[in-house]
């Protein structure tokens, strides 16, 4: 078996070239910075680097979700990751030197995508039927399971990777497009005692769905603690139903 500690060494007298037209040369970072002589610790800096921004994110993120709200949250991240995925393939290849850049770019989305996958999810739950959520979580772990049926299907017959690479750009803009019409967590809005907001966004659903708020819905918000109960301690479902049905029975 032929590897790089063959002939990367200058001892050894051996020079390389990549074979662009063999079947099992891919279009990749490696070429593009020609690290295939390079330190394991540089190639595996790409991934390492993504789930480190994953790890990092994780602590803080979530947590800006449940203090400045889901889809505020959701969104800049979601922004984020985009500016960062549209900036990585027009970075200028080289020698391993020139990665630092690359490195950073991952680093940043690692630590976005923490908004897109827990806060986006939470955001997600929350606006919908309360029966919908294992079929929520059913379609969403389907679809990223998609992404490496795709990627390795798609590599089995073509090298170029940013086609991969626009179409989760296309994407991007597909997800945030809607979101920006779609309220906030009016369960989150509850929780926050933002009894007005939670109104209007509850409000917003029904009208989208054809519904009326009922009057047991309005006076709940708007009724003030009896009996020493404070707000925090009531509990509602305040999950609209999106499909058609009606919120009386909500």
């Amino acid at each position: 078996m032929c590897v790089p500690s063959y002939f990367c060494e200058e001892a050894n007298g051996i020079t390389y070239e990549v074979v662009e037209e063999s079947q099992i040369t891919l279009d990749n970072w490696i070429k593009k910075y020609d690290l295939i002589c390079a330190k394991p610790i540089i190639i595996s800096s790409f991934s390492m680097s993504y789930f480190v921004g994953f790890a990092v994110g994780s602590i803080f993120v979530p947590t800006l979700g449940d203090i400045y709200g889901r889809k505020k949250v959701f969104l800049i991240n979601m922004l984020i990751a985009e500016a960062t995925m549209i900036a990585i393939p027009f970075l200028p290849g080289g020698t391993e030197k020139q990665i630092i850049p690359l490195i950073a770019l991952l680093l940043i989305l690692g630590i976005s995508n923490t908004g897109r996958v827990g806060t986006g999810f939470a955001y997600m739950c929350e606006i919908a039927p309360k029966e919908a959520g294992n079929m929520i979580g059913g379609v969403w772990n389907s679809l990223e399971g998609s992404i490496y049926i795709f990627s390795t299907l798609y590599f089995m017959k073509n090298k170029n990777w940013l086609y991969p690479q626009a179409m989760g750009n296309i994407l991007f803009f597909l997800t945030i497009g809607p979101v920006l019409y779609v309220p906030e967590s009016p369960k989150w809005l509850f929780k926050n005692k933002r009894y007005i907001e939670c109104y209007e966004s509850l409000l917003k659903m029904a009208k989208f769905n054809g519904k009326q708020l009922s009057i047991a819905t309005m006076s709940f918000l708007f009724q003030k603690p009896k009996h020493g109960r404070k707000v925090r301690d009531l509990k509602i479902n305040l999950s609209p139903d999106t499909s058609g049905k009606s919120l009386e029975n909500q």
